[in-house]
């Protein structure tokens, strides 16, 4: 198996994995059981593609019984609902967070390094990496 780790602390220097390859990767590391409830939770800074600038990062804060994800956007540390929509909600469906519209999937944040617990949101139309985001710990 791929350790895409390296890969997503200096994206400008190699490849990012594709939508297909984050996906096995997703589910090979939660065994297609569970969801790795820990890289869901706190501050990540978000990096590349449509995500902010570095000085952006996101939190993410699982509710409704851990059935939905809300990251609300923040700069420096402070939380900025302006920026994130209100805020950001994501549905889980098997292993995975997504986004939808309309019933319809459209994107999912996938887990793409089990160690770091770095996320990767794909759209649904793409196999490139929308953004990626780190743990802030």
């Amino acid at each position: 198996m791929a350790d895409f780790g390296g890969a997503l602390r200096a994206p400008q220097q190699v490849d990012i994995p594709s939508r297909t390859e984050a996906r096995k990767y997703h589910f090979a590391v939660s065994q297609g059981l569970a969801v790795p409830h820990s890289a869901y939770h706190g501050m990540h800074k978000c990096h590349a593609g449509s995500c902010p600038c570095d000085c952006a990062s996101i939190y993410l804060q699982p509710c409704c019984c851990g059935c939905c994800l809300y990251g609300i956007w923040c700069i420096y540390g402070i939380p900025i609902p302006a920026i994130s929509c209100v805020t950001a909600c994501l549905c889980l469906r098997d292993t995975r967070y997504v986004t939808e519209k309309a019933g319809i999937e459209t994107g999912e944040l996938l887990v793409v390094d089990e160690k770091t617990e770095t996320l990767g949101f794909y759209s649904a139309t793409s196999e490139e990496m929308q953004c990626f985001c780190t743990k802030r710990r």
